[in-house]
């Protein structure tokens, strides 16, 4: 009996182990959470403490608070509200778009079509030259007085102040500049900043925590979860807590913004599609510009060539830095209320985001072997986490490894002698001109039915050729002479030559790699089961087949 019970428990525990879900990605994500948590611990001995999170492909890697919001205070959590300083800046930029998009001002409309009291140097400077700190106005004007709550006089300090340079000229980042655009949206929109930039960007982004220092009162709920600012206790500047912190010109549309680390990932989801922004707003906030800053947001290149989209931030009492990686569907952000420590830490939180490489799961949907279709092969197999292509056949091998100029110049060499081999072959089958090795072949395979071209081996009288027999496919290599007549047939068990691609994932089941001219883009989407692979390049797609 108890024999017989054991054998039935036994039977459950297997059955419910068979059922239970197994995470292939279990190790990748521990490894990637571990590379992050060193780089954020060695933030840590430098006096870190915050919150930070970081996602990519989905997978949240990090998501934490770091330390206490204060000395004997609460602990840091993501809810936990800080100054974001001049990230601040893209969400004035967002503004003026809304107001763009709505038909209300334009990129080109230059400062005397908003202020009638402007003077003569200042009358020309463009709303694009505002937010691409183009302006010639100096970083900061300081303002006194009732000129911080007054929005006019603080305007009459800015009109009064000598320029940097020529409006255009060249670039001298400008918190002034950003105060500038902010007036402007006051009187475009005829509302507080304040009021315009929540009901018209932040709301739509579902950044509901989000608001604005000096603009939420004591008893609101997010009063509590606001971090103090740094600082020693006997100064002033830092007893209070981002909320608190006082609003005025000279600093609203440059800073001042109070978030989370889950409503900034809010913000870089509302990036992805068009419900706050639409398309071509979209684009003037994200695009590259030749200058250091691209509308609040400075663009610039990974170490691995993608895009990081990016600004840091740092203000009395507190550091952000806010990055987004449109290639590499990835995203980072990093609040602190300690200054000079955040911005260390960024380097080292991307290099663990992609040392990792691909999910398991992502790269073995990939791994195996496919053809072009036109006699071009990829096999797919995974080292190191990351995928690697090994690529047969003369033009696809040649615009993978190489690039365009080689791509084409094979390209056209295999278009004209493709079509010689297929002729020369088929006569000598035709003809029994290599009657030995093909009484050999079918012996052993079964009866040729067809030759298709391959590509060429490392000589140009080596062909590699595909021999369709009894439903199945053989590699055989086949010398030619200088009148292109098949000299010898021999059936081999390798692969034909091949050059081998390292592709690093980016984004969904997207791996891409550049040629070695360094002009080649190429890219590999997988499909979701891995059926079908599309491989994209500067001539357009081309549709990749599973082999079985």
């Amino acid at each position: 009996m108890t024999s017989a019970r054991f054998v039935v428990c036994a039977t459950v525990v297997l059955r419910l182990a068979a059922q239970s879900p197994v995470d292939p990605d279990a190790d990748w994500r521990a490894a990637a959470e571990a590379a992050l948590g060193r780089a954020v611990e060695s933030a840590r001995e430098d006096g870190f403490f915050g919150a930070v999170l970081v996602v990519r492909g989905g997978h949240v890697l990090l998501r934490r608070g770091f330390g206490t919001a204060s000395t004997g205070g609460a602990p840091c959590a993501p809810e936990t509200l800080f100054d974001v300083a001049s990230v601040s800046k893209q969400f004035t930029v967002a503004a003026v778009l809304v107001l763009r998009a709505r038909g209300k001002l334009s990129m080109h409309d230059p400062l005397e079509r908003f202020f009638a009291d402007v003077p003569e140097d200042k009358r020309a400077i463009r709303v694009e030259q505002l937010i691409a700190h183009e302006s010639g106005l100096p970083a900061n004007v300081i303002a006194s007085g009732s000129e911080l709550d007054d929005r006019a006089l603080w305007l009459r300090r800015v009109w009064a102040t000598p320029l940097d340079g020529a409006p255009g000229e060249r670039f001298g980042y400008s918190n002034a500049g950003y105060g500038v655009l902010a007036a402007i949206v006051e009187v475009v929109a005829a509302r507080r900043y304040e009021d315009f930039v929540r009901d018209a960007v932040l709301q739509p982004a579902g950044m509901h925590d989000t608001t604005f220092t000096g603009a939420v009162p004591p008893e609101d709920r997010r009063h509590a979860r606001a971090a103090p600012r740094s600082g020693g206790p006997d100064d002033a500047r830092f007893r209070d807590t981002a909320l608190a912190w006082p609003r005025h010109w000279g600093f609203r549309g440059a800073s001042g913004v109070v978030s989370t680390i889950d409503d900034l990932a809010r913000w870089d989801r509302a990036l992805r599609g068009d419900f706050v922004l639409p398309p071509d707003e979209r684009r003037l906030l994200l695009e590259p510009r030749p200058r250091d800053d691209s509308g609040g947001l400075q663009s610039a290149f990974t170490a691995h060539g993608t895009v990081r989209q990016a600004h840091s931030g740092s203000v009395h009492g507190f550091e952000s830095w806010f990055a987004r990686y449109p290639d590499d569907d990835a995203f980072a952000v990093a609040l602190g209320n300690e200054r000079f420590v955040v911005s260390r830490m960024a380097d080292g939180l991307e290099q663990a985001l992609f040392a990792a490489g691909a999910p398991p799961s992502v790269v073995q949907s990939a791994v195996g072997r496919f053809t072009t279709g036109d006699g071009d092969r990829v096999e797919l197999h995974a080292e190191g986490g990351r995928l690697h292509a090994s690529c047969s056949g003369s033009r696809f091998a040649a615009r993978a490894s190489a690039g365009e100029a080689e791509s084409e110049r094979l390209g056209a060499r295999r278009s004209v002698r493709a079509r010689a081999v297929d002729r020369a072959v088929a006569a000598a089958l035709r003809e029994r001109a290599l009657e030995v090795a093909v009484r050999e072949i079918e012996r052993r395979h079964g009866r040729i039915r067809a030759s298709r071209f391959v590509g060429f081996g490392e000589r140009d009288d080596e062909v590699w050729v595909e021999l369709s027999v009894a439903g199945r496919s053989l590699t055989a290599v086949v010398d030619l002479d200088a009148a292109d007549r098949v000299r010898s047939l021999e059936v081999v068990d390798r692969t034909p030559p091949s050059v081998e691609l390292a592709l690093d994932w980016r984004r969904e089941a997207i791996f891409a790699a550049t040629s070695r001219d360094g002009r080649e883009r190429i890219e590999l989407r997988v499909d979701g089961g891995g059926r079908r692979l599309l491989w994209r390049d500067r001539d357009g797609e081309t549709l990749l087949e599973r082999l079985r």
